[in-house]
């Protein structure tokens, strides 16, 4: 059902039984994410640029942990220097070995609240 909509030359004459006319969609832009590109049909890799991405690595942890930090500060409206970047020996305590990054998320959240609970105060 896909395919009408992503050739040029069809997809300027669509059907929409909604409105019961035909319709332009050649400007309409389509992008598509998957887990396994394998399978996803040919047809449809046919007429898509597939750009892979790589799991992320731990050598990519000071980077990626950098922008979930900020992501955060953001969240919670904190500025910088109340929440700074994690330290190097911060993160050395991450035990993250690349892949999702939704538990490298929740660790770093753990971080960040035993930095605010063991964290001297003067």
């Amino acid at each position: 059902m896909l395919l009408p909509f992503l050739e040029r030359s069809t997809s300027a004459r669509i059907f929409d039984p909604y409105l019961e006319a035909e319709v332009n969609c050649s400007g309409v832009s389509f992008l598509a994410t998957v887990n396994e590109l394998g399978r996803v049909p040919a047809a449809l890799r046919d007429r898509f640029r597939c750009v892979e991405m790589p799991a992320p690595r731990v050598e990519d942890l000071p980077v990626i942990a950098a922008g979930m930090v900020e992501e955060m500060r953001q969240e919670r409206g904190v500025d910088p220097a109340w929440m700074p970047d994690l330290s190097p020996d911060e993160l050395a305590l991450v035990p993250w070995a690349g892949g999702s990054l939704r538990p490298l998320r929740r660790m770093l959240q753990a971080v960040l609240a035993s930095r605010e609970t063991f964290a001297p105060r003067h």
